[in-house]
C-alpha cells in the first residue's frame, strides 16, 4: 500500500531531521524544506500529499507558505506544528483549512498517526524541461 508523500517545512534542522527519519522508518516518503521558499519549490517538484508546516520561519512565513501551497496543490493535507500558541495565527491557519495544529514539542508517534490519514502519494510530476 502506498503511503503519503510528506513535505516537512521547518527552519529547525534538528526537529525536521528527527521527524523525517521517523516518518521514513514508518514507510512514508519524505521531502524536507528549510523554509517557505524552499517548500514551494520542492512542492512543485515532488507533489506531496501532506505537509507538516511550521508557522514562524525566515524568508516566507508559514501562513504565506500555506496560501501558496493551496494554489499549487489545492487538496494537500496541512498539519501545522508551532512552538507559539498565538491565537490570531491559529485562527488564520484554521480558516485556511488546516487538518490540525500541533504544539511543539510533539511526539513523533503522534505525527505519524496523523499522517496515516493523508492520501497516498501518486507518481512524481514530470521534471520541467531545461
Amino acid at each position: 500500500m502506498s503511503r503519503a508523500r510528506v513535505l516537512i517545512v521547518d527552519d529547525d534542522s534538528n526537529f525536521r531531521g528527527a521527524i523525517a527519519e521517523y516518518l521514513n522508518a514508518d514507510g512514508f516518503e519524505v521531502v524536507e524544506a528549510e523554509d517557505g521558499v524552499d517548500a514551494l519549490e520542492k512542492a512543485r517538484r515532488t507533489a506531496p500529499t501532506a505537509v507538516l508546516l511550521d508557522i514562524i520561519m525566515p524568508r516566507l512565513g508559514g501562513l504565506q507558505t500555506l496560501e501558496a501551497l493551496r494554489r499549487i496543490i489545492p487538496d494537500i493535507m496541512v498539519v501545522v506544528v508551532t512552538g507559539s500558541l498565538d491565537s490570531e495565527l491559529l485562527q488564520r491557519a484554521t480558516a485556511a483549512g488546516v487538518y490540525t495544529v500541533l504544539l511543539k514539542p510533539v511526539a513523533l508517534a503522534a505525527i505519524s498517526a496523523i499522517m496515516q490519514d493523508a492520501p497516498p502519494a501518486g507518481p512524481l510530476p514530470p521534471s520541467p524541461p531545461g
